[in-house]
Order: structure tokens, then C-alpha cells, then sequence
């Protein structure tokens, strides 16, 4: 994640770092940056989280155009994991060309 994050930057990203419980790390990371960023706390096996977090980001840094998704994925959950929430989410998510924010996750 946080060489992604640095490679965004570096490219002119405005970036949105998500963490769960580690708020320092991700401080840390943010404070590295020498464009536009923010970090936001979400839980992702909650799905109101996962709104708020790409609320709060458009909020602070506009329409999200690239999504990074870094986050390990426990094999136990997706296999109870129903596709057509996937689906769902994917489609109220979708990425737009014209901005240039990324969320990290």
C-alpha cells in the first residue's frame, strides 16, 4: 500500500488513505505526501463504512477515479460472501476519468 500510495503522489494523485485501526501509520503516510490527501478510518466488512469512506473522500478531495485495493480478503468470508453485494457495490462505486483522486485501501 504505501508504495502505491507514494507512486500516486508522485504522479500527481490526490490520495485518500484508508486504514482500520492503524491511524498512525496511516498519519505517517499522509504526512509524506506532497499533493492533496486525507486518511479515513473505515471498517470494510461493514457496508455503511465502506459509503462513508468514499462519502468523506469525494467530500475532502473530489470523484474518486482510481481505486486501489490492498486489503487482504479473509478466505472464510468469501466463501459466505454473496456476488450480487460485489455487484452492488461495484456499480455505486464506479470510477471517473475526470478526477484524479485514489483511494487506498
Amino acid at each position: 500500500g504505501p508504495f502505491i500510495v507514494k507512486k500516486l503522489d508522485e504522479a500527481g494523485a490526490a490520495v485518500a488513505i484508508h486504514y482500520h485501526q492503524n491511524a498512525s501509520g496511516a498519519e505517517t503516510l499522509l504526512q509524506g505526501l506532497q499533493q492533496a490527501g486525507t486518511s479515513v478510518q473505515a471498517d470494510l466488512g461493514k457496508e455503511g463504512a465502506v459509503r462513508s469512506l468514499f462519502q468523506s473522500t469525494r467530500e475532502q478531495l473530489g470523484p474518486v477515479s482510481i481505486l486501489v485495493n490492498c486489503a487482504a480478503i479473509a478466505a472464510a468470508k468469501c466463501r459466505h460472501a454473496a456476488i450480487t453485494g460485489w455487484q452492488i457495490s461495484h456499480r455505486h462505486h464506479s470510477l471517473r476519468r475526470e478526477s484524479r483522486v485514489a483511494a487506498i485501501t
